[in-house]
């Protein structure tokens, strides 16, 4: 006999080619079920966390009742809640309203309950028409109350860079809006980010004091008490001057190369005004309070010409675009809450008792803003209107110009501010 030429028959302990095959499929199985498991097992950890609030997972004490991840997410997070509240009013603006305007506050009117804060840090006025358009595609609201930052507006009109408002607000097709959702919903449950805050947020219950948001959409003030311990008063003021202080500079120096410029984000404004008449919402504008420091900031880049041109310009056109359901309101000035003084360095344990720092106030001043504009209540703020725009600016620059003839711990933090990297918060 000859010999084989099979290479089966020449090594009888390897195995057929066919049993390689079925255990590699088996392999492949096993590791593909046990992958499937593990996405299985963290997109259910994640949805029952909910660190960004998108599923919408009942909140248990001590598993994930605070949500301190909604910080960086706060945009995604709103925008799902929103839609679980169906609110009747609307808080809109930015990280000022976030934390400082209580939705459950008692000075709200019955009528207008339950509230919605849909403030967002950063959002500028075509953000904030952007959401307002969200809330009212859930066919509840009827009242909003939008805090605005008038330095927005005094940016000259030609350097604004953004697209016009009927292009940015243009609401997405039914099928753009799935596939957000779907990417939505995937972020939440299978990402390795959901995992990270799935795991931060069981970690922070219990803390006294951490960034959380509550069902009604306001984010609280114990991110700001941790910093003031950690840092004290006196430290945040003097990063967020610093801060200030450089924007202040770069919009004076972007005004100086536009001479007679208009201002920014009238048509934004008047196109928010116009929205909300046709749903017949009841409208505030208020302009947000700054402590004094930052009002200081700006005479000294030589803003205060623009900044009262801002708000004889915002006064005009509410008087002319808002008829009888819209108000403008005016908080931001020389007053016994801005021109409170702040800690000194040395003090690590002083506080304030109306801002955290020279940009956000505190929610005791928020309830003051609330109880001028829907109580009637006097000593804090004005409504502008044509026949007081004028009072209330001379009022200010006497107001000011005492101020400024006073020793006052504005001047120094704004002298010491040039040695600091800003910090913006």
């Amino acid at each position: 006999m000859t010999a084989s030429n099979d290479p089966a028959a020449a090594a009888p302990g390897r195995p057929t080619a066919p049993a390689v095959t079925t255990k590699g499929r088996r392999f492949c199985q096993v590791w593909l079920a046990a992958l499937l498991a593990v996405v299985a097992l963290v997109g259910a950890i994640n949805a029952l966390i909910d660190p960004y609030l998108v599923i919408g997972a009942p909140r248990i004490a001590g598993l994930n009742a605070v949500k301190p991840e909604v910080e960086t997410h706060g945009q995604l997070a709103k925008d799902y809640v929103i839609a679980r509240v169906h609110p009747v009013g609307v808080l809109l603006g930015d990280s000022k309203v976030d934390i400082g305007v209580d939705p459950d506050s008692p000075n709200w009117p019955a009528e207008s309950r339950p509230v919605f804060n849909y403030g967002v840090p950063g959002e500028a006025v075509v953000g904030v028409i952007a959401n307002l358009r969200r809330a009212i595609a859930l066919g509840s609201l009827r009242r909003a109350l939008v805090l605005i930052e008038l330095e927005h507006f005094m940016a000259p009109a030609e350097a604004d860079g953004v697209q016009p408002p009927e292009l940015a607000m243009t609401p997405p097709s039914g099928l753009q809006d799935i596939r957000q959702r779907a990417s939505d919903l995937l972020l939440a449950t299978l990402s390795l980010d959901a995992l990270r805050a799935s795991i931060l947020t069981v970690a922070a219950q219990g803390r006294p004091d951490t960034w959380n948001l509550s069902p009604a959409g306001a984010t609280g003030e114990g991110g700001f008490r941790a910093m003031v311990a950690t840092d004290g008063t006196a430290a945040l003021f003097l990063q967020k001057d610093s801060y200030l202080a450089q924007r202040t500079a770069h919009l004076a120096a972007g005004l100086s190369a536009l001479p007679g410029a208009g201002l920014s984000h009238l048509d934004a404004l008047a196109d928010m005004i116009a929205l909300c008449r046709r749903n017949n919402i009841t409208l505030d504008l208020a302009i947000a309070p700054f402590h004094a420091d930052y009002l200081e900031a700006l005479d000294q880049a030589g803003l205060w010409p623009r900044y009262e041109q801002a708000k004889q310009e915002l006064t005009r056109l509410v008087a002319a675009e808002g008829g009888d359901s819209v108000r403008l309101w005016d908080f931001l000035g020389y007053d016994a809450y801005s021109t409170e003084p702040v800690p000194g360095a040395s003090d690590r344990g002083g506080s304030t008792n109306w801002f955290w720092e020279p940009s956000h106030f505190k929610r005791v001043l928020g309830e003051k803003i609330l109880a001028t504009i829907y109580r009637d209540a006097a000593g804090y703020g004005v409504r502008l209107t044509p026949d007081t725009i004028g009072v209330r600016l001379a009022t200010e620059a006497q107001a000011k110009a005492v101020y400024q003839a006073r020793i006052n711990g504005s001047r120094d933090r704004l002298a010491n501010v040039a040695r600091l990297e800003p910090e913006p918060r």
